[in-house]
């Protein structure tokens, strides 16, 4: 039970060691089943090995119980029932602190007539085509992209917010998070990243993107430096309204 703990626990690392956030560029045996076990390839996230782990731990520590019943009835002492009493009380006190659960911090979300006035504008528009809401991602959403994956939690968080406010407007998105992505997607996604390219601007027209939310307030340095108001011009955009620091752009007639 210890050694097929100790394996699933590696395959939970995933394929390379992360070391404090670290990405080492060491090789798991995760990457080695990766590639040579059939439908391996299948499963997304490597953490859910430890579910087998704790069940591991579970049994060991039912032996590790047992081993302490035994060790106290064969001991010679004074008030056995005294110390069997502090040793399972110990046990429990772990068991309590180890099911210890601390409320997880809330984020506010907006809901009906509170939700931003972008997108109660964007519920009374027809448009024909989708809408891209930027910032969007960058790189592989993979937390081993060595440029973008520490990033990986905040910009999935934007997307899921984006996903969010898309039930209230109703209109199709580019945006989105999901198991499994399509070319399309990061073919996007990156042409949006760079929108000064003339590929970039074919692609997003080819994909009937017709509507661009620029929420500036979330820009870092890299987008700011893409959706300059030269970008813009040179992209063949130009601005339809602006609520704040949200900006709706659409091409050029």
């Amino acid at each position: 039970f210890f050694f097929l703990m100790i394996f699933f626990l590696v395959l939970s690392f995933g394929p390379f060691l992360i070391v404090l956030g670290h990405f080492t560029y060491i090789p798991l045996p995760y990457l080695f089943f990766y590639y040579i076990l059939p439908a391996f390839n299948v499963m997304r996230a490597p953490a859910r090995f430890a579910y087998m782990v704790i069940f591991f731990i579970s049994v060991l520590s039912g032996f590790g119980i047992l081993f302490v019943r035994d060790y106290l009835n064969a001991k010679d002492m004074k008030s056995p029932f005294l110390w069997k009493g502090i040793v399972y009380s110990l046990i429990l006190i772990v068991l309590t602190v180890e099911f210890l659960t601390i409320p997880v911090k809330m984020e506010y979300i907006r809901t009906g007539k509170h939700i931003p006035e972008i997108y109660k504008w964007l519920g009374k528009q027809e448009i024909s085509g989708g809408v891209a809401e930027i910032p969007t991602i960058r790189g592989t959403l993979s937390k081993y992209d060595p440029k973008y994956g520490k990033r990986k939690s905040e910009m999935v968080d934007r997307e899921n917010l984006y996903w969010y406010y898309s039930c209230y407007h109703l209109k199709p998105i580019t945006n989105g998070i999901g198991s499994f992505y399509p070319d399309s997607y990061f073919k996007i996604t990156r042409s949006l990243n760079n929108i000064v390219s003339p590929e970039s601007v074919k692609l997003l027209k080819n994909y009937n993107v017709s509507l661009f939310i620029l929420h500036k307030d979330k820009f870092d340095d890299e987008d700011r430096l893409n959706w300059t108001e030269e970008n813009i011009e040179k992209a063949g955009l130009e601005k339809v309204i602006e609520f704040g620091t949200d900006v709706v752009l659409k091409w050029k007639k």
